[in-house]
Parts: C-alpha cells; structure tokens; sequence
C-alpha cells in the first residue's frame, strides 16, 4: 500500500509539535536537574552529625522486631546464664523504650556471658516517679546476685533517672558502676523546643538540674564507680560537653551521635570492656 504524500500543512503541524516536545523535554530537564541540585544542596547543608544521627534513626524502629534474650526458652534451664557476678540493668531515655537496647542486650548475654535486663519507664508522671521505679529494680535485681549488687548503664534522660535514684544511700550501695551515656548532666538547650513535664526539667538551669548540681556524695565509700561517655557530634545534647560529667570518668566517643551509643557494636564492646574492669568472673 502507497503513503499518501504529506500536505505542506501536515508538514508544518508535525514540525511544529516536534519542536514543543523538544523545548518541553529541555524544560523538563533542566528543571530536574535544578530539583536535583537543590536537594542535593539541601542534604549538603544539613550538619554531618545530624545527618548521621538521622541514618540511624529507623535501626532503633527496627530493635523492636529483635527477640529478647532467652525469648521462646522452654525452661529455666534455657535462660542464658551470666558468667559473672553482676548483671547489667539498662536505663532508656525520655520518650525512649527497652528495646533501644536490645542489641546491647543480646551482645552481652550471647558474646560475653552477662546477663543484662532492662526496666520500662514509660508511663510514669515525672522523674521522681521513675526514679522510685528504678530503686525497686535495683532492689530486685541485686537480691539476686551474689554480691548484692548490679551495674547501670543509662542512656540520655535515664541516667539523670538513675542519678536521682541514687539520692538513696541504700541504692547507691547496690550499684557497683553506673555508666552514663549521653546524658545531659547540665541539661540541653535543645529541651527548650519542647514543653513537657519532662523536657522542663531538662532545661539547664532547671529545678532538677540544680538538685543534681548539689549532689555532693559521689565518691565517696558507698558510691558506685562511675563513668560518663559524652561525644562533641551530638547533636541532641545542647552543648555537647553536658554529657561530660565532673565526677565521673569520662571518655570522649569521637564522631557518635545521640543514637550511636545504642546502635554501633564498637560502643557495645567498649561498654563491655568497660565493665570487665570492675565485674568478677566466675570462670576466672
């Protein structure tokens, strides 16, 4: 079958829709390509810390769907058992949850032989009423053990929880060593964003923040060994260096962020290490 040879008018036409699709086509690319440009520029801009601290974000969604340890066991006899005198209780922080430390949770219990537990302080009114949680605990936990005592790791508000706990004479003397981790011992600047019962009483210069400037009996005979890890990239902490606290012993974690104590394996062996230093084995 012959074409129909095209008319001078269909000719025109078919030219002229051919150069609106190319000028449309270079539009559209060129404003892709000043999208992309732009949102690249955006995400340049954006602080490098805070940008990793957002990475890590959706792995503490993703804790949650991690087994505890010793999840499904048939019998007593399943549980894991701790190679050591002490076990470890796990403090979260505000707005936190205990699965925010099931990764260290299971490290310890499979990779090093502690037990570690932790307690859910959701729910609670105000940190005097956490605190009074947390003594409990500490209480139950250390009746179990053969030294009386247990060791605290608290992560960000918690260890400010934990602080207030050990007001209590008779707690303190059940800690052996209380690790802070990217606590606001000074509180943030950051709490000012928001006007919760809780982030109030972590503003500096907050009621609470000057009770626990007045605490003078750490270090002495019935204190725990303490230790607090601060880092200068994070970026919840306002100023970073209020994680660092005077009388404890303090390591600066270069580069992590206020998620990475809870995420990164290296912080889980440190912590371990940590620890080892002061807990009996009892296969040594």
């Amino acid at each position: 079958m012959t074409d129909l040879p095209e008319t001078t008018e269909q000719t025109s036409l078919l030219r002229g829709i051919g150069r609106g699709l190319g000028a449309a086509s270079r539009v559209l690319g060129a404003g892709a390509v000043a999208l992309g440009q732009s949102a690249a520029g955006a995400y340049q801009s954006v602080d490098p810390d805070l940008r990793r601290q957002a990475f890590e974000a959706p792995v503490i969604g993703l804790m949650n769907l991690v087994p505890a340890p010793g999840f499904g066991a048939r019998s007593a006899a399943e549980e894991p058992v701790s190679t050591y005198q002490r076990d470890a209780l796990l403090i979260h922080g505000w707005n936190g949850h205990p699965s925010n430390f099931r990764c260290i949770q299971r490290y310890f219990t499979h990779a090093t032989g502690r037990r570690a537990h932790t307690i859910d302080l959701r729910g609670a009114e105000s940190l005097d009423a956490m605190a009074s949680r947390l003594r409990r605990d500490i209480a139950a936990r250390a009746h179990h053990s053969p030294t009386k005592q247990v060791d605290l790791i608290a992560h960000s508000m918690g260890g400010i929880v934990a602080r207030q706990a050990l007001e209590d004479r008779a707690t303190r003397e059940k800690v052996a060593t209380f690790i802070t981790m990217a606590t606001p011992h000074s509180g943030s600047h950051l709490a000012r964003l928001a006007a919760t019962p809780f982030t109030r009483e972590l503003r500096p210069g907050s009621p609470t923040m000057e009770r626990l400037a007045a605490q003078d009996f750490w270090g002495n005979d019935q204190s725990p060994h303490l230790i607090a890890l601060w880092s200068d990239a994070d970026t919840t902490i306002l100023p970073a260096a209020s994680a660092a606290w005077e009388a404890a012993q303090t390591y600066h974690m270069e580069h992590y962020t206020h998620l990475s104590y809870l995420v990164q394996p290296a912080s889980w062996r440190f912590l371990d290490r940590l620890l080892r230093r002061t807990t009996p084995d009892l296969t040594a």
